[in-house]
Formats: C-alpha cells, structure tokens, sequence
C-alpha cells in the first residue's frame, strides 16, 4: 500500500547502486512502507510511489537530478491514488502502468486515470520482466528487477509478514482468489531470484528478503492461505 501520511517521515536509500528504496514508518502500527525507484539510460522507473503531494515536493529535485521518472508501475489497483498517479505525470509526464484486469477495482477517483497494460513479452522497460500473480487481486503483478547482477522481485504484498514478526501472510480477499493465490505462490516459486522487495515490512524482518529465506516465506504465505479457506493440501 503506498498511502502514507505526509508527517510520516520518508528516509532514501540504496538496495544497489541504480536501485534506491523510500521507507516510511506508520506512527500507529510501525509497519514500515517500501517504494522503489530504479534508474536507467533509457528510462527511470517508480514503483508504487506514494499518494502524498508533500512526498514529491520533498523529492522533486531527487527525481530532477536522476533525470524525471517516465515509468510508474503498480502491482494492483489498490496501490493507486488520483494524486500518486497525476503528480508525476504533471512534473515528468510519467506514463502510470497497471494490469488492466484490475482496472474494474480502482476507485472511483482513479477512474479517469490513464494507465497502460504492462507488456509480459516483447521489448518493454529494461531490465525489468512481468510476473503475473493473480490471488490477492485478479491483476496482480509482480516484477522482475535486474540491478547489479542480481535479480529482486517487486512483490508487493503479495506475502506480508505478520504481526511482530510472527509468521507470513498471503492476502487473499475471498474463496474465489484462493486457488489462483496457491498457483502464483507456484509461480514464484520456480523464478529465480535473489531477494523479494515487498511494500512492507516491519523491523524483525528488514528488506530486502534474502533467497535464503524464500521457502520459508512462500509456505508461510501457503499455509495462511489454507487455513483462511480450509483447503487441504
């Protein structure tokens, strides 16, 4: 989810060298929320930037100096808003991407945003690949980033921590999601990569999220998703 406050404080830093994370703390809960920015020759790209005016004015010449954000991604419609979408694409005329499966689930005041369909083949944004992961929304993505040698999977929420640390979730609205959840929790399970990038987290598990723990992870997110809708494994 990428609606923070604007008296949350945003910190920068860098997972590699052409990939930087904005963190943010909700004073309430101490989830600590993630958006990610990944620079290119070709085109910078956010990753379901924040909704908060006061974040893009804080960081505009951040962007300025990176040379503008021409992409914006987002796994699901949830994460976006009307301001998070319209501010970049005012400043940088950023093109706002979404899968358009979810374009039945935006809210009403994102409605009259324009998105494109990510692209899952041919010559898109470099160095990064489109996983398709429906379960917690019908158009959920997830990507594929290649930074530094090595691989992250912008993952969203598509597994949460829980609360304190204590275990893994795999948000699933209903009954109906949960088979395609255990397909995607399959997908993911097959790539290759080297750390998941989510959009939260809490201080017992900081980002990134190592491969080490990526079956730890991923039955943690299976076994929630089973026990939620009692389906037997």
């Amino acid at each position: 989810m990428a609606h923070w406050k604007p008296n949350w404080p945003v910190e920068v830093n860098h997972v590699e060298s052409d990939l930087d994370v904005f963190s943010t703390v909700n004073i309430k809960s101490g989830r600590i929320y993630h958006s990610y920015f990944l620079t290119h020759k070709r085109g910078n790209t956010l990753f379901h930037g924040p909704d908060s005016r006061a974040f893009y004015d804080e960081f505009s010449g951040f962007f300025e100096d990176h040379g503008g954000i021409q992409n914006h991604l987002f796994t699901h419609a949830p994460e976006t808003s009307k301001p998070g979408c319209e501010i970049p694409v005012e400043k940088w005329n950023t093109t706002n991407w979404l899968s358009e499966l979810d374009y039945p689930h935006l809210r009403k005041d994102v409605r009259e945003v324009q998105f494109r369909n990510p692209k899952s083949s041919g010559r898109w944004i470099p160095n990064i690949k489109c996983i398709p992961l429906p379960g917690h929304m019908p158009g959920f993505t997830g990507y594929l980033v290649k930074s530094a040698g090595k691989s992250y999977l912008i993952s969203g929420d598509f597994v949460i921590v829980g609360a304190g640390g204590r275990g893994w979730r795999a948000p699933v609205p209903t009954e109906r999601m949960s088979s395609y959840a255990l397909s995607s929790i399959e997908t993911v399970r097959e790539l290759k990569f080297d750390a998941f990038l989510p959009n939260q987290s809490i201080k017992e598990r900081p980002i990134p999220w190592p491969r080490e723990r990526k079956e730890e992870i991923l039955n943690g997110g299976e076994s929630f998703v089973r026990r939620k809708f009692r389906i037997k494994a």
